[in-house]
Order: C-alpha cells, then sequence, then structure tokens
C-alpha cells in the first residue's frame, strides 16, 4: 500500500470529488468508441478537461500543506491517455501563471503517440509510461507523503464532497440504438413494421405527417 493508514485517513478528506477512492490520481485514461462516431478529439477534449481539474486538485492540495510556498509544476502535472481503439495519445497536463497578470492558465502538451497496431510504437509509449510510474512511484509519491502531515492542520472544514463520475461528454455506445442492416430477404413492408415497433418500446406516440 502507498500510504499507511492514517495517511489514508488524511487524504480521503481532500479526496478528488470525482471518485471515493482516488487519492491523488497520477493517470487517467480517455477511452472512446470509434465505431459509435467518437474520435480522438472526444477523447483529447475529455482529457484537457479532466487533466485541468487532476492539475488544479493537486495545486489545492499543496496550497494548503505549503501555504509559505508555490507548489511547483513537477508536483501538480498530470499525465492522460486518449485513446479511440486505433491510436493512444499520451498527454501532459500542467498549471501556469501569467508573471505580470497573474491569470492562470492549465495547458496540456503531447508526449507520445503510438498506433495500436504498430508494436513499435507501443514499446516506445511503454517505455515513456513506466518512466513515469518510476516519478510516481518515488519522488512524487514521497513528496505527497511528507505534504499529507503539513496538510492536516490547515485541512479544509469540511471533507470534500464525493459525487460519481460523470466524465462522458458524448453519447456513449450503451444510448446508442443501432437500426440493424436490411437483408436480402426484408422487404420494404418488413422494416417499417419491425420500426414502427420501436415506439413502443420508447413509449412515445408517433404522428403520421403524410397526412
Amino acid at each position: 500500500m502507498p500510504f499507511t493508514r492514517e495517511e489514508d485517513d488524511m487524504a480521503d478528506w481532500h479526496n478528488v470529488v470525482h471518485n471515493a477512492d482516488t487519492p491523488f490520481p497520477f493517470l487517467t485514461v480517455q477511452w472512446k468508441a470509434a465505431i459509435f462516431g467518437e474520435n480522438q478529439i472526444h477523447a483529447s477534449l475529455q482529457a484537457a478537461r479532466d487533466g485541468a481539474l487532476m492539475v488544479n486538485y493537486m495545486h489545492h492540495f499543496y496550497s494548503l500543506a505549503c501555504p509559505n510556498r508555490d507548489s511547483t509544476q513537477l508536483e501538480t502535472c498530470h499525465f492522460s491517455l486518449a485513446t479511440e481503439g486505433y491510436t493512444v495519445i499520451l498527454w501532459i497536463h500542467w498549471r501556469e501563471v501569467d508573471p505580470e497578470t497573474g491569470d492562470v492558465c492549465y495547458r496540456m502538451e503531447q508526449v507520445e503517440m503510438a498506433r495500436m497496431g504498430k508494436l513499435h510504437d507501443l514499446l516506445d509509449l511503454r517505455r515513456v509510461l513506466h518512466s513515469y510510474l518510476d516519478f510516481a512511484l518515488r519522488e512524487r509519491l514521497g513528496s505527497i507523503k511528507e505534504a499529507l502531515s503539513a496538510f492536516w492542520p490547515n485541512r479544509p472544514e469540511r471533507r470534500a464532497k464525493k459525487t460519481r463520475s460523470r466524465s462522458s461528454t458524448t453519447v456513449s455506445g450503451s444510448e446508442l440504438r443501432l437500426a440493424m442492416p436490411m437483408t436480402p430477404s426484408s422487404s420494404v413492408r418488413e422494416s417499417v413494421d419491425r420500426d414502427a415497433l420501436a415506439p413502443k418500446k420508447m413509449k412515445r406516440k408517433m404522428v403520421d405527417v403524410s397526412r
């Protein structure tokens, strides 16, 4: 276990709101199904949103644990994977503050991309992920554990509210109803009769607009 029981209780107080058992997530994955019309753009946009959430979550934690200094980009950065089944992209997310205006920007940049059917691509991506995993379980985890004891006296009065995650911004495959293609033996009348049964299941009244 990465945390002791006491550390786990402290981490749970400032847990990320999307999932009850996800303290200090270091890698998230966005998966989209190309067969349902979803693509890398959908996955990357969702990665941008969730990545900014994770970076801000880490920044808030360190601002409570270490109020006398600014958190570093290395402490608060986040990695994510986005895939639609054919390609996979590894992104890094971080937070920037404009030194003149003080405006906060959340940025992301592509680290690596692999085609799922190319072994060489996947091996390169795997090497990068292993390198990040080593960092996450050593330097990153050590920094978090050290900050937890300082965070506890400055913790919020109330625990973070935990809600069920609703990460998808597009229609999921389970919500789509795909009409089966007509077979050579199917007639137009059979297709109409089959389609006429669907409204009963959906409890929706159909109006004949041909009259």
